[in-house]
């Protein structure tokens, strides 16, 4: 498994909890997503020199005060994605962390690049959810 950490500055934990405590916005900030249809969406990814269409599912997704956790899976041909965030929200700070672990013969195959790309998209969906937030929140 492997973890990374981070924060983000946000406008303020009084619209941003309502926000965060929605799973289609963390869905929505899914690199590559093209349909999301309750918990399953399907996006389309690079995995190493290969284009696929994977399908995944939020497995959990729970909020707890200030704090959020979610857990999806993503399956593709040879892989399977666990991808585990946590959010915390403090007045105008956002403290995360996820982690991720794959598995599959594509995944033992292209385990690094896999990995690397599994970190980037990691990283593009946490930089994503403050982005579209301020997005919202000024429209408003």
């Amino acid at each position: 498994m492997t973890s990374l950490k981070g924060h983000e500055k946000i406008k303020g934990e009084a619209t941003a909890l309502p926000f965060f405590s929605n799973e289609r916005n963390l869905l929505e900030c899914l690199p590559g997503i093209k349909r999301i249809e309750g918990k399953k969406f399907v996006i389309e990814a690079r995995i190493g020199p290969l284009r696929a269409e994977l399908s995944g599912e939020v497995k959990e997704y729970v909020v707890n005060g200030n704090k959020i956790s979610n857990l999806l899976q993503v399956d593709g041909p040879g892989l399977t994605v666990l991808i585990r965030t946590n959010l915390s929200v403090m007045g105008d700070s956002l403290d995360w962390d996820v982690d991720y672990s794959m598995e599959g013969s594509l995944a033992k195959a292209l385990a690094t690049t896999v990995g690397k790309q599994a970190e980037e998209v990691s990283r593009q969906i946490i930089q994503c959810t403050p982005v579209v937030f301020h997005q919202l929140s000024s429209s408003r």
